[in-house]
């Protein structure tokens, strides 16, 4: 048999089993239920939900997105260009203060016939943090170099950095690379492999990615 009443005014609630359900607020007491909050609760006791962003520590990692390149590219274009097939990137950070931490890999570059290839992040067309040392004019400023050309010996190694950028945006963002090529003469810069398609047993082979995450500020 059910009844209901229209009101019961009690000092305290208490709970003799693992549960008690409130369907309407409590507006008194130590751990007072109000408009939807709680007072009184350690994070510890919550077992379902998701907190906000607002509610994290500085620092978190709020969102991850990246681009990965697996296939051997190769460029004769010079100064700045695109990697060729290289994706882009794109982020929505959730708050203008929010900071973006970008991370690149790169399994391998080489310049055939001299050069020191160099590697540059772009947000949209503005370029990331880049070498800022005063004078050397004709350097391309980057954030990685690699070996291309040393005593007449072709080189190629793999390159990474890792920065902080400050995109001021709550729109989506796209990040991209870019890199450096001779501007004199005929030169080829290539990407996840030695040299562009030399296929011998004593080159190997790579791949490149570009990470972008919005770390709470």
């Amino acid at each position: 048999r059910r009844f209901q009443v229209k009101k019961i005014i009690v000092d305290n609630i208490e709970s003799t089993g693992t549960t008690v359900t409130v369907n309407d607020a409590i507006d008194a007491g130590t751990n007072a239920v109000t408009a939807g909050s709680i007072t009184g609760l350690s994070a510890s006791s919550l077992t379902t939900g998701t907190l906000p962003n607002a509610q994290l520590a500085d620092g978190h990692i709020l969102q991850v997105a990246t681009a990965e390149l697996t296939t051997i590219q190769s460029s004769t274009s010079a100064g700045w260009n695109d990697i060729p097939n290289f994706p882009t990137v794109s982020i929505t950070p959730s708050d203008t203060s929010n900071k973006i931490l970008i991370t690149i890999s790169v399994g391998g570059i080489s310049q055939y016939n001299g050069n020191t290839p160099s590697i540059r992040v772009l947000r949209g067309t503005t370029v990331c943090t880049v070498n800022t040392q005063s004078g050397y004019a004709d350097l391309a400023r980057g954030v990685t170099i690699s070996p291309g050309y040393s005593n007449g010996t072709e080189n190629a190694a793999a390159a990474s950095a890792c920065f902080f950028d400050s995109p001021s945006t709550t729109s989506a963002t796209v990040y991209k690379l870019q890199w450096y090529g001779r501007p004199s003469g005929t030169f080829t810069n290539t990407i996840n492999a030695f040299y562009a398609w030399d296929n011998h047993n004593y080159y190997a082979a790579g791949i490149s990615s570009l990470t972008v995450m919005e770390v709470k500020a």
